[in-house]
């Protein structure tokens, strides 16, 4: 650890004080956007599978939907650079079909839902479930049966020789929570995944790389990540991966030039190797999650219980995986919990989402939680929509179809600071013994309760 430190430390003065700081590197531009289309007066005869499938028109979607009244189509992306594409290219290339010419127009922003994010990380999720064996449902049984426990279907496809379906809900949410059901239930059943994809090359041109190693540097994740934390201030969270192995630690980058201006700016101390790495990246699930807003970082706001301490949130979150740290300040109810691994934070987002309907997360009334990629900008709207945990609904059961539900268009667009930890304040790290994980854990406070 001495000799971690140490080489660190001479990083940090020779690398803050290059021309160009890692920080003011980061290039990502992602404002709060519009994501969603609408068709107007699209043939009421003509299906939606159909419009997906036009030039220009297919990307990941959230929703697909008929507005029934006028034969609208709404139809939610799941990233904004998709609408805007949409857009331009039917302003540069007529879309037509069935010899009509198609009306389309950006529709106000809708935050994503942080779930979605999550269940893309982790499982691949889109509209569409392969089902491996319908028990002998015909077509028009199966969609009666699923629409009835789940929600519209907007096609579903049987192969009754292997007995085989493709179904495409109308939101990913209902698909969500039929590919859970249904797995539970013994079904054999999963996403087709259909993922935002990284670019095929950087923006230099060449092969991106996403993986750094540090070759002489053995340390622990946490101790990796605790010295570097201060340079690392880039919007989307990057290293989304830290591990460590005998030779040295790997670094896992979501975006393939924050990994490129690190191992160009990066002036290693004697001893230490740094190089790319081909095969260290974070996987396309995560690298999708990544453009969609995910991070290390969960940040929960506005909590009432004043019980919540650093005990209650290492206990409660370090199951999810290793825990860099966490911080917490009760004097504006905001807790961060920080971890080593991206797929930790998809983890425990996933099960706060599926939990909504109990009491296992109750001592968090009143918060709202989401990932802590922070904004370009000062007050800048997130992309993303956070879960609410509220106990007058978990009380009544509403569940997941409360204030987190797919159609019910609830929004809370009150500002959640997500900010780098080095620009809301000073703060006091403690190095404490966690019983839970039998080892040591950081803590992090504003310094005025560190003063008190």
């Amino acid at each position: 650890m001495s000799c971690l430190r140490h080489c660190t430390r001479s990083l940090l003065s020779s690398f803050s004080s290059s021309p160009i700081c890692l920080r003011r590197l980061s290039s990502s531009n992602h404002h709060a956007a519009a994501r969603a289309i609408l068709i107007q007066k699209f043939p009421p005869t003509a299906s939606i599978n159909d419009l997906l499938s036009l030039k220009g028109l297919g990307h990941p979607v959230e929703s697909a939907f008929r507005i029934k009244h006028n034969n609208d189509v709404e139809i939610r992306y799941l990233e904004a650079d998709s609408a805007r594409y949409v857009r331009t290219f039917s302003g540069r290339n007529a879309i037509i079909y069935g010899g009509q010419l198609l009306d389309i127009k950006l529709l106000p922003p809708r935050r994503l839902p942080v779930e979605i994010v999550a269940a893309i990380g982790l499982r691949a999720a889109s509209r569409m479930v392969v089902i491996r064996d319908t028990r002998g449902l015909t077509e028009e049984k199966l969609r009666e049966e699923l629409e009835r426990r789940f929600g519209e279907t907007e096609r579903v496809w049987v192969n009754e020789n292997d007995r085989r379906a493709v179904v495409t809900f109308s939101h990913i949410h209902e698909a969500i929570k039929a590919r859970k059901t249904l797995q539970d239930e013994g079904w054999p059943v999963n996403f087709r995944d259909y993922l935002p994809r990284p670019p095929k090359h950087s923006q230099t041109g060449k092969f991106p790389h996403y993986g750094v190693v540090m070759k002489g540097v053995r340390a622990s994740p946490r101790e990796v990540l605790r010295e570097l934390d201060p340079i690392l201030n880039l919007r989307n969270g990057d290293p989304s991966r830290v591990q460590t192995f005998p030779q040295g630690t790997l670094l896992a980058f979501g975006d393939s030039s924050n990994a490129d201006k690190f191992t160009r700016f990066y002036r290693p101390p004697p001893g230490v190797i740094v190089d790319f790495h081909p095969k260290h990246a974070p996987s396309l699930l995560e690298n999708a999650a990544i453009k969609l807003g995910a991070c290390r970082t969960l940040i929960m706001d506005r909590f009432k219980d004043p019980s919540i301490d650093f005990d209650r949130l290492h206990r409660d979150f370090s199951v999810f995986g290793d825990i860099f740290y966490v911080y917490l300040d009760h004097e504006k109810a905001q807790a961060r919990v920080v971890y080593t691994n991206i797929a930790s934070a998809l983890k425990a987002m996933e099960d706060i989402y599926e939990n909504l309907a109990n009491l296992k997360y109750s001592i968090y009334n009143g918060a709202q939680i989401t990932f802590g990629q922070f904004p370009n900008n000062r007050g800048e709207l997130s992309p993303l929509r956070p879960l609410f945990i509220r106990r007058q609904d978990l009380e009544a059961s509403v569940g997941v179809e409360g204030p987190t539900g797919p159609d019910n268009g609830y929004d809370d667009f009150q500002h959640i600071d997500s900010r780098p930890l080095s620009t809301i304040g000073e703060v006091e790290w403690r190095e404490a013994w966690d019983d839970a994980t039998g080892d040591t854990r950081y803590d992090v406070l504003p310094l005025r309760e560190g003063l008190s």
